[in-house]
């Protein structure tokens, strides 16, 4: 790069696609860099940032040299750097590296070892605030452990270390090895569903561990419910984020979440991984069931009322769970937070258990810890952790932009009224913040005749979208009610909660 008629420092930026996702990253030279070697990393950007004291990007497109020039000089770029280079110590040291290791100027070759491998096994994830925006603080996550740092750019005295390494170069040796996997994973649904007869379902299944079980399902189940999901067909691996690795395991595993997006369909998804015959392979949790945490937020059409919290819920086969209770941050333990099978038609899951509140809860956070405890019909008791990966958005945030996440009736039937003959007819219009998602929309009539459910599914981007029930045949009294559940691309859900219409069909 010829930087002839410059005036140092220089700030660099890469840009590019990495797993799905559009990608930015900084660096940062000086005078006495000129010919040498730079690098332009996601450290090297953490290093800009923590200088500048906000995000690398921000700060390079609003770069001002008369007023932003003297945050790097290289005294104050010398102190940023070293002070994130003490952070990783433990780590530089079980790489062999200590003293050797300058981030911004030491080579290395994309080999999955020395400062590669530190790369490799490193996690950064920009928290967000109640409203869905970045922050100025960063979780910096070693993989291999598990271990959480978190650097406020806004805080000198932010300084904490990691204080486990970890096997950093079989973790980045494994890490390499799942971006291979979803790669393969993402080909098998090229162009088409896999099949016996394009040769892509034995690819699918080599994929996949014998061994495999998740939440009931095994592996002939699993590849066979893939082989027919027809938003797997040329799909796009975005984000992909791996959580954890237990690499002294037998087998080794790993949890992997990752967005799947094909045109208009996005979802985000969890796996479980292991180590099979040397290859990385989907494995499952290993159990009949599947315990998880969604944020959600209720509106309640008929009588205008917001509330938000989360979802606890179990999937798969939960036969032999006689009671599940939750406990954790923002829950108050006792005989109300017990998971029941009361809101299985509404949501999917065998079992439930909503904590909504009508004001905001700070206690509601990003990575907050959740334990369900899990009797089972033998006697016995299993423990889940659960985490709840991306929190409630303010309710403050979410009700003044209604329209961007509820249901908007657009037919007159979405109000109290009398039925008056003829079909009945549900219109909607789509909230603009889950414009690329799906969308459930779960149609309950009840009355002395009949009791009548229907799931709807319908893509965000359907033309007029609608229900009908024709002919409509119920008799004698009833009521009909419609509900719709989208989710966002965090995962967050939104539920619009609608009483529509009642009426007298005669005896």
């Amino acid at each position: 790069m010829d930087v002839s008629g410059m005036t140092p420092p220089f700030l660099l930026r890469a840009e590019g696609t990495f797993q799905g996702r559009s990608v930015v990253i900084h660096s940062v030279a000086g005078q006495a860099d000129i010919g040498g070697t730079i690098n332009i990393t996601p450290l090297t950007d953490l290093i800009l940032s923590n200088a500048s004291g906000q995000l690398a990007e921000a700060f390079f497109d609003g770069y001002v040299p008369e007023t932003h020039a003297p945050l790097l000089t290289p005294a104050l770029l010398a102190s940023a750097r070293e002070a994130l280079e003490a952070r990783f110590a433990v780590m530089v040291d079980s790489l062999g590296l200590e003293g050797e290791v300058d981030l911004l100027r030491t080579p290395f070759d994309a080999d999955h070892t020395g400062l590669d491998a530190l790369l490799d096994v490193l996690e950064l994830r920009l928290k967000t605030d109640a409203e869905g925006n970045p922050t100025t603080i960063y979780q910096i996550v070693n993989v291999v452990t598990g271990e959480v740092l978190e650097d406020d750019l806004t805080d000198p005295a932010d300084v904490g270390a990691f204080t486990e390494a970890g096997s950093l170069e079989e973790g980045a040796l494994a890490a390499s090895a799942i971006l291979e996997l979803f790669g393969s994973y993402e080909a098998v649904f090229e162009g088409a569903l896999p099949s016996a007869e394009n040769g892509k379902l034995g690819t699918l299944e080599a994929l996949v561990a014998d061994t495999y079980q998740d939440a009931g399902k095994d592996k002939a189940t699993w590849v066979s419910d893939q082989a027919g999901e027809v938003h797997r067909v040329d799909m796009a691996i975005e984000e992909l984020s791996i959580k954890s690795m237990d690499l002294a395991a037998t087998p080794r595993t790993a949890e992997v979440f990752c967005k799947i997006r094909q045109g208009h369909y996005l979802a985000r998804e969890r796996f479980t991984l292991a180590e099979e015959d040397g290859s990385w392979k989907f494995y499952g949790n290993q159990k009949a069931y599947h315990a998880g945490v969604v944020a959600l937020s209720k509106y309640e059409l008929y009588d205008d009322s917001f509330s938000g919290g989360m979802l606890f819920y179990i999937e798969g086969n939960t036969t032999e769970i006689f009671k599940a209770t939750v406990s954790g941050p923002g829950i108050v333990e006792g005989p109300d937070t017990v998971l029941t099978d009361s809101r299985q038609w509404l949501y999917g899951y065998p079992l439930a258990y909503e904590k909504l509140v009508a004001t905001d809860d700070p206690l509601f956070s990003d990575g907050a810890e959740y334990t369900l405890t899990l009797s089972m019909n033998d006697g016995s008791t299993e423990i889940e952790t659960i985490i709840l990966e991306k929190a409630p958005l303010s309710q403050d945030y979410v009700l003044g932009r209604r329209d961007d996440f509820f249901v908007g009736p657009t037919a007159p039937e979405l109000s109290y009224n009398m039925y008056d003959g003829g079909d009945i007819r549900f219109a909607w219009t789509q909230p603009s913040r889950t414009q690329f998602e799906s969308v459930n929309m779960i149609v309950g009539i009840d009355s002395y005749s009949e009791t009548f459910k229907d799931i709807v599914y319908s893509p965000r981007y359907s033309s007029n979208p609608e229900w009908v029930k024709s002919p409509f045949t119920i008799t004698g009294s009833f009521c009909a009610d419609a509900h719709w559940l989208f989710s966002d691309s965090e995962g967050r859900l939104y539920l619009t909660y609608g009483f529509a219409l009642w009426g007298d069909c005669g005896p």
